[in-house]
């Protein structure tokens, strides 16, 4: 009986290189289901673009909530400049 509850616990040990890939499989399914969560669909982009061209004709005030590394930043000001081929505006927040 000793002999056989020694070979259970040796089974339970594992290998570095599978726990590596372990370790990697949880990171790839922890970053999709981040990307899942802040995709949009057409819907809210064509919603967004309505609000950021409105906030830079009028110069309304909007908030924006950014995401990076990990946190949630809020920022409110108005659009100044949308430079469409890259992606990017110009926030003017004071």
């Amino acid at each position: 009986m000793k002999k056989m509850y020694q070979q259970f616990k040796c089974s339970q040990i594992m290998l570095p290189e599978h726990r590596r890939e372990l370790e990697k499989h949880a990171a790839l399914k922890q970053h999709e289901k981040q990307e899942s969560s802040s995709t949009a669909d057409e819907q809210e982009k064509e919603q967004w673009d309505r609000l950021l061209q409105a906030s830079l004709k009028t110069g309304q005030k909007i908030e924006l909530t950014i995401l990076s590394r990990n946190r949630c930043r809020e920022i409110s000001g108005s659009v100044e400049k949308i430079y469409s081929s890259s992606g990017y505006l110009l926030f003017k927040t004071a």
